[in-house]
Order: structure tokens, then C-alpha cells, then sequence
């Protein structure tokens, strides 16, 4: 077939399902709270280390008016300091509630 296909195999779905009910039926607190971890460290790295953005691009140039020694995000560490993360039963949360957070991340 020419384009793309997909393939299912319907002994491969049955699997997934079983997988499935038995993650619905488990405590994910602990995997939540690991990612809440993890997605707060690297969160943490990135601005301290100047990128990578969260897709792994670079991070555009800074208009020359901007120039200094320092890093935009990690000026007075005010930003890095504001990170912290949080889990729940079935959540996983980290991010800023600094207004300006938001402009960085879009």
C-alpha cells in the first residue's frame, strides 16, 4: 500500500487493555509524584543552563539591546527559585506563579 498505513493487531489491543485496567486499579502516586519531580528538574535546567526550550530546539538569539553577561531566565534567579511542583492520586503539576513566567514559556 502506498502512503501511510496503520497496522492493529487485535491481540496486541486485548494486551493493552488488560495493562490498562490493572494501571486503572493501581496506586500512581508515586509515578505521579516522579514526574512532578523530573518535569520540575528539568524545568529547573533549562533556565539555568540557557535552554534547551522544552522541545529541544534552541532557544532564538536575544535582540542586541538585550545583551549582558547573564542569562535572560536566570538574571536574579528569581524565576528558578519560583519553580515547584506538586502530585496528586493521578495528577503531576510543576510550573511558576509568576505573572511573567508565562511570556518565557510562550
Amino acid at each position: 500500500m502506498a502512503g501511510v498505513s496503520v497496522a492493529i493487531d487485535a491481540r496486541e489491543l486485548a494486551e493493552l487493555g488488560r495493562v490498562l485496567r490493572r494501571l486503572a486499579k493501581a496506586d500512581l502516586a508515586p509515578l505521579m509524584d516522579a514526574i512532578a519531580g523530573a518535569g520540575e528538574e528539568a524545568t529547573l535546567e533549562r533556565i539555568v543552563e540557557g535552554g534547551p526550550a522544552p522541545d529541544g530546539t534552541d532557544w532564538p538569539e536575544r535582540h542586541p539591546a538585550y545583551e549582558s553577561t547573564q542569562r535572560m531566565l536566570n538574571r536574579d534567579g528569581g524565576l528558578a527559585d519560583s519553580i515547584e511542583s506538586s502530585a496528586g492520586a493521578d495528577t503531576a503539576v510543576w510550573g511558576s506563579s509568576l505573572v511573567y513566567a508565562r511570556i518565557h514559556q510562550l
